[in-house]
This record gives structure tokens, C-alpha cells and sequence, in this order.
């Protein structure tokens, strides 16, 4: 582990107040979209865009402008799996696009729930990053249920398929990008480009993380992706009430 990565425990307070600020505060903001009467709906999905959208830039302006740790493009870039699904899921509150909904909420919810089992910083962490994590990893996990239930999205059939070969293929990407990076524009401050985890494996105390040579590591953490996936897509269409008509997409196919 170098210089600017942290892990938090979970012998640390820090940790169970992360842990119950995201359960909490999500599940209060989903109580109130189900209260929402229906002619302002539309006005509350845009209105939390807006709000995630500005969390996420001041966490990208607090990266880009705090001096401890100075800003690097081996670190801090929103390029981690879960800061691509956090925008993505931002900028879909106005459009409701069914694919982005998919790879978003999918991937999303299993980010987020194992980013707070296991927190792992790469930029070090700071009170205002642990706030800004706790928020943008709680959205990851309920925006996509308030999408659900209050806004009909589903996930299409076979979705679950197409966004594990969606992600196989972005993390090939950002594998090439870190080598990119750490090869040939290596940092001046020793920082190691290691986005999605495709360089260096996480120092986090994750069961599924092994200690397997690169890049062998990657290979049982996409088992466990596929496992993820096909419960949590079971669990979602065991929850689908009838597809929406009328007003709505049908988000079936």
C-alpha cells in the first residue's frame, strides 16, 4: 500500500458512520420520492440529478484543487468503476435511458455495496472525501431503486449479459490507459495509475480479492461479477410488478 492509498476498517467509528449515514440517508430520500405526488415527479428525478451531479463535481474540484494529495492523472480522474457508474447515473436522472440504466444499476449497486464493506481511498482520506464517498457510494445504491420503484425503470432482458461483456471490454480499456500512464507518463509524485484496479490489485480486505499475481487476480473477480449479477438480477425481476404501459417505455423485451 503506498502514501495515498487508505483502507478503513471496520475498527474504526468512521466506518459505522459511513455504514449508517448511506442506509439512512438513502432510504429517507427514497421515502420521499414515494411520497412524491405524480405531476412532480419528473421535477424530483431532475432535481436529485442536479444534486448528484454537484456532489460529484465537488469531489472532483476538492481533487483537483487540494494540495494533499496534489492532483495527478494516476489518481484522480473519475475513472474507477464506481465514479464512471456515479455520473452516468447523474446524467441519466433527465434522460432514463434503459441501457445506461442497466449498466449504471447493475454495476452500480455492486460497487457501491462493496465499496462500503470495504473502503478503500486512493487519494487519501480526508473528512470531506469520507463525506463526499458516503454519498456518492449510497446514491450508487439507491438511485437505481428510486429509479425502480418510483420511475418504472427495469432492466431488459439478457441486461445482465450484455453488461458484464460491456464491462470486460471497458476494463481492458483502462487496463491500456493505466499502462499508458504508468509506462510512459510515469507520475512525478509516485503515484501509480491503478484505475478499476486493472494495474495493482486492492489492498482492501475483500474475500474475493486473492493474492494471485497480476493478471491472474482479475480472473476470479469476474466470476464473482457474473455471480453478482444473476442474483441481483433475480432479485429485481422477482420484484417487477407487470411491465409499465401507457405514459411510460416498456422497459421489457
Amino acid at each position: 500500500m503506498d502514501e495515498f492509498t487508505v483502507v478503513i476498517t471496520a475498527s474504526e467509528p468512521r466506518y459505522w458512520m459511513m455504514m449508517g449515514g448511506g442506509a439512512i440517508g438513502g432510504w429517507l430520500v427514497m421515502r420521499a420520492f414515494n411520497k412524491l405526488p405524480e405531476d412532480r415527479q419528473d421535477g424530483g428525478l431532475k432535481m436529485l440529478g442536479w444534486t448528484f451531479i454537484a456532489f460529484l463535481g465537488l469531489g472532483l474540484g476538492h481533487e483537483i484543487f487540494s494540495p494533499e494529495p496534489p492532483f495527478t492523472l494516476h489518481r484522480s480522474l473519475p475513472l474507477q468503476l464506481c465514479g464512471i457508474n456515479a455520473w452516468l447515473l447523474a446524467i441519466n436522472c433527465f434522460y432514463r435511458n434503459p441501457h445506461v440504466f442497466a449498466f449504471a444499476g447493475f454495476l452500480g449497486i455492486i460497487g457501491g455495496f462493496h465499496s462500503f464493506m470495504t473502503p478503500e481511498f486512493n487519494t487519501g482520506a480526508s473528512a470531506f472525501s469520507v463525506v463526499i464517498y458516503t454519498i456518492k457510494h449510497a446514491a450508487l445504491i439507491w438511485v437505481p431503486i428510486i429509479m425502480f420503484r418510483t420511475y418504472g425503470l427495469r432492466f431488459l432482458k439478457y441486461a445482465w449479459l450484455r453488461v458484464y461483456a460491456q464491462m470486460a471490454v471497458l476494463s481492458f480499456v483502462l487496463m491500456a490507459i493505466n499502462g499508458a500512464l504508468n509506462i510512459w507518463w510515469p507520475s512525478k509524485i509516485g503515484a501509480v495509475a491503478n484505475y478499476m484496479f486493472t494495474w495493482v490489485a486492492p489492498v482492501a480486505d475483500n474475500p474475493f480479492i486473492l493474492d494471485w499475481a497480476w493478471p491472474w487476480y482479475l480472473a476470479p473477480l469476474h466470476l464473482v461479477l457474473i455471480g453478482h449479477l444473476l442474483i441481483l438480477n433475480a432479485a429485481f425481476r422477482k420484484a417487477s410488478p407487470a411491465p409499465i404501459e401507457g405514459g411510460r417505455l416498456r422497459l421489457y423485451e
